[in-house]
């Protein structure tokens, strides 16, 4: 919407249910990591840091 142009639904819900499908491994290994071993003081600063490859990868997923 941002570029112009008008949203497809036919083309957007695969890839929409592809990154519903991979959030849970990442996220999953991503949380079992922040319970396991991080310190309580350092976990909002470590999904700060962990929620930063998983956004460049839905910018990428939407862009293709």
């Amino acid at each position: 919407m941002l570029k112009g142009e008008r949203p497809d639904p036919v083309g957007t819900w695969p890839k929409v249910l592809g990154c519903w499908a991979k959030a849970p491994y990442y996220w999953g290994v991503v949380d079992a990591v922040n319970f396991a071993l991080v310190s309580s003081r350092l976990k909002p600063l470590y999904n700060a840091v962990a929620s930063m490859p998983w956004s460049m990868y839905l910018s990428q997923t939407v862009n293709t």
